[in-house]
């Protein structure tokens, strides 16, 4: 997200807060990402919604079981008296997510802002069943928020269906990518740092269900003839064994987290990309390995469903069935030529200079 905006002077017509945006906790997640690049691209000048570390849901639940009762909002001090107190003076309130700060979301009944709510994903039981009774209870808040708000904007289509049967609805603005910072990526630089000389499956996730990480190394297990490469968080030899339970097939390579650079670079020298999760909302990390010509492999459910074209630009293999990705992985393997079918697609349909365009539009459409 290091290219210079094309918008060199920015308009300040309009008082437009966006976030939350908190980098010392989540990094350059997909959430924060997306809410840095439309700071980057709109033509607008947004002011960033920053939270506090010590209002942070997810850092408050060991210490409460209030947050299983649903009575949590007053525990976020600062979120309140940011959204009571600042936002409404606002013309527009851009908020994102899930509300892991509740107060932040809050909304007044006297209020000058109109309210937009990007939402970027559900939780499902299926992925987090140890952790659900929490991530049902963001479920419940993100809605109310969406039905509190002027504008809810999900990031895929399937996910506008999902909103409409729940009462809410949607437009649908798809997430998006600098296609020109992946147009200078340095896969030998890749190769030498890490001292992986053979073509490659690349992995990019993390270290937990959601991703399905599993199915990524049963493929190494079975294509034993191919290299393949794991990374992201928790994606160590130690952590990745524990979590696999048995030792790990010679072939496989566990990196860890990369820095940007680093995975950009990746994405650039791998042969073939697999994304294994099966309800990613929109994944960027296809976007990604379609703008370096790469093919790629991801389930024929939600977001991947919408981003390839199976057998045109990538293949869809069917959720969790390991048989199905085994074969779309051989495919893929040997048709690189579906890496230019895919580079032309994000360029054309999810480049953050178009996306952000749309974005604008609702916020012209807003404040008059």
């Amino acid at each position: 997200m290091k290219e210079a905006s094309s918008v060199t002077k920015k308009d300040t017509s309009k008082k437009i807060a966006i976030g939350p945006l908190i980098l010392q906790i989540t990094g350059f997640g997909g959430v924060q990402r997306h809410i840095l690049n439309i700071m980057d691209y709109s033509k607008y000048d947004l002011k960033p919604i920053t939270p506090l570390l010590s209002s942070y849901s997810r850092y408050l639940r060991p210490a409460s079981s209030l947050l299983t009762t649903r009575k949590v909002s007053f525990l976020d001090v600062y979120g309140l008296f940011y959204s009571k107190l600042l936002l409404p003076c606002y013309d527009i309130v851009h908020l994102h997510g899930h509300p892991e700060w509740p107060g932040l979301y809050s909304k007044p009944r006297k209020k000058k802002a109109q309210y937009i709510h990007t939402v970027h994903g559900i939780y499902t039981q299926e992925d987090y069943p140890d952790d659900w009774d929490y991530r049902s209870l963001l479920n419940e808040r993100m809605l109310n928020a969406c039905k509190e708000s002027d504008v809810v904007i999900a990031v895929a289509r399937w996910l506008k269906a999902w909103l409409k049967e729940a009462g809410v609805d949607a437009l649908y603005i798809p997430n998006g990518i600098n296609v020109a910072e992946f147009t200078t990526a340095h896969p030998a630089d890749f190769r030498a740092k890490f001292a992986v000389s053979d073509d490659f499956y690349l992995f990019a996730g993390r270290l937990d269900e959601y991703k399905r990480p599993n199915l990524f190394i049963y493929l190494a297990e079975r294509i034993t003839d191919r290299k393949f490469v794991m990374v992201g968080r928790d994606l160590t030899p130690d952590k990745v064994r524990n979590y696999y339970g048995a030792d790990l097939p010679q072939n496989l390579t566990c990196l860890g987290e990369l820095t940007r650079e680093d995975l950009i670079n990746a994405f650039s020298a791998c042969s073939v990309f697999i994304l294994t999760s099966k309800y990613d909302t929109f994944p960027s990390v296809l976007l990604e390995a379609m703008a370096c010509k790469k093919v790629v492999v991801g389930a024929n459910n939600a977001g991947p469903k919408e981003i390839i074209t199976d057998g045109t630009d990538g293949y869809l293999f069917e959720p969790d069935d390991i048989d199905d990705l085994y074969d779309k992985a051989l495919k893929a393997w040997d048709t690189a030529v579906f890496g230019e079918s895919g580079f032309e697609k994000v360029k054309e349909k999810f480049d953050w200079k178009g996306v952000v365009k749309q974005i604008d539009g609702v916020y012209e459409r807003l404040v008059q």
